[in-house]
């Protein structure tokens, strides 16, 4: 406790850092897990329809069941699996997530009993759904607040780039191995997210996290590793002294506490936003397959209209990394949100799709 007031707490000491090699290393770890999440999430409705050829289904059609069993999986391990990021800490969990969400799916890439598979795929979103509500807290927690907003979008956008890229791996597959181009698909998400699950032993624990536990020595240590090699890459004797702050209490955070008075009104408003935000996002993405089988459009062609829209998202993000930090956030939303709208009407309303 001494040391930490005399050098500051771990706010203080992370947000006089220069952007470095730390932030980068620190983000492509991050990012790396949910973009193999994301592989898997926005494409869920071509994982259905490959399934589909593979079990007898009509024509981009296949076990919309498996919808369920992904978005029930992520709802549990947001809720069960995010909770447990609080209780044992950020980097635990890190590895937890990208364990459960990659085995079930090279087991299942392996099985040919349906009922098991949507199983396991179940198990995996959960890995899923924990994985992104502890990206948005642990790049909060760790990138400097004047840079925050940009390294977020930049996270993000980098993630988004698995929608288009897990279109296109699914469009070649279904070309040289329809019957099994499902298999593919899942062995690669789940490799990947193993992968990156190795990689991610050289990522630290969160120095806010431990100072909430009362672990001050340990975030101490960290945060002096971490400047060293800061002050190293960017030749610097000495860092800024941190500005004068208020000790972290030990403190244990309680679901509770998003209906206290002081900030209730602003949970309620989050609730109903991302209620529908979700719903139609995440339900747009992985019914886009179907919407066109309907339409009467072959599955190839399907899946390159579906890379073509995935691509959008992409060029939205990026479009978002230059502008986050000059637009006030309200206002960016509220116009993204109607620019969604509008266009979201016209191709529900649309009677041609020209490929």
């Amino acid at each position: 406790m001494e040391n930490q007031s005399k050098l500051g707490n771990a706010s203080e000491r992370l947000e006089r850092l220069p952007l470095s090699r730390f932030h980068w290393n620190f983000l492509w770890m991050v990012t790396a897990g949910e973009w193999f999440d994301t592989v898997i999430l926005l494409n869920v409705g071509i994982i259905v329809a490959l399934l589909g050829i593979h079990f007898g289904y009509p024509p981009g059609k296949g076990p919309i069941i498996l919808f369920s069993y992904t978005f029930f999986g992520m709802l549990f391990g947001a809720l069960i699996l995010g909770r447990l990021a609080d209780l044992y800490g950020r980097r635990t969990m890190y590895f937890f997530n990208l364990l459960i969400f990659g085995i079930p799916l090279i087991i299942a890439a392996f099985l040919n009993n349906l009922q098991i598979i949507e199983l396991l795929i179940f198990i995996s979103g959960m890995g899923i759904g924990a994985e992104g509500v502890l990206m948005d807290t642990f790049i909060s927690e760790i990138m400097p607040k004047k840079t925050r907003g940009k390294r977020l979008a930049l996270a993000y956008t980098l993630v988004v780039t698995a929608a288009p890229i897990g279109a296109l791996i699914a469009t070649i597959a279904q070309k040289y191995i329809p019957n099994d181009a499902w298999r593919i698909f899942l062995v690669f998400a789940g490799i990947g997210g193993l992968v990156v699950w190795v990689v991610r032993f050289k990522m630290i624990e969160s120095p806010r996290w431990l100072e909430t536990k009362g672990e001050y020595e340990k975030a101490s240590k960290i945060l002096d590793k971490i400047e060293e090699s800061v002050m190293k890459e960017h030749g610097l004797s000495e860092l800024p002294t941190p500005l004068p702050s208020k000790p972290v209490n030990k403190t244990q955070s309680k679901y509770s506490d998003l209906f206290s008075k002081e900030v209730k009104t602003k949970t309620y408003m989050m609730f109903i936003f991302m209620f529908f935000q979700s719903a139609l996002f995440y339900g747009f993405t992985g019914l886009v397959p179907l919407f066109l089988a309907h339409r009467g459009i072959n599955l190839n062609k399907i899946f390159a209209f579906t890379f073509i829209i995935y691509t959008g998202f992409l060029l939205g993000s990026i479009f978002n990394v230059f502008i986050i930090d000059k637009v006030e956030r309200k206002w960016g939303l509220i116009a993204s949100i109607l620019v969604t709208g509008i266009f979201g009407l016209i191709f529900a309303f649309s009677s041609s799709i020209y490929l």
